[in-house]
């Protein structure tokens, strides 16, 4: 395979992990999965914008910004879950 056909490869990778990534956001947005969203939670500000709202302001996050959103929300997540489990125990 040829270099550029490698580059090309990736690059179309590193776009289809974009989309994921914005699609994950927008469905966070729905909803938070644990029913209430938290005062921290970077999404709350974009859960009340209209669809058009919402993808304007999706693709306008870079691909950092994106990575410590789906961060905070996989931390968060475990961390209210594991909580949930704990006391359901008892």
């Amino acid at each position: 395979m040829k270099k550029s056909e490698n580059m090309k490869k990736s690059e179309d990778m590193g776009k289809s992990n974009v989309v994921h990534k914005m699609a994950l956001i927008n469905g966070l947005r729905a909803e938070c999965p644990l029913d209430k969203h938290l005062v921290d939670c970077p999404i709350k500000k974009v859960r009340g914008l209209s669809l058009e709202g919402l993808f304007d302001s999706t693709e306008s996050r870079d691909k950092t910004e994106l990575d410590l959103v789906i961060s905070h929300h996989q931390y968060c997540f475990q961390r209210r879950r594991r909580k949930m489990l704990c006391e359901n125990k008892d």
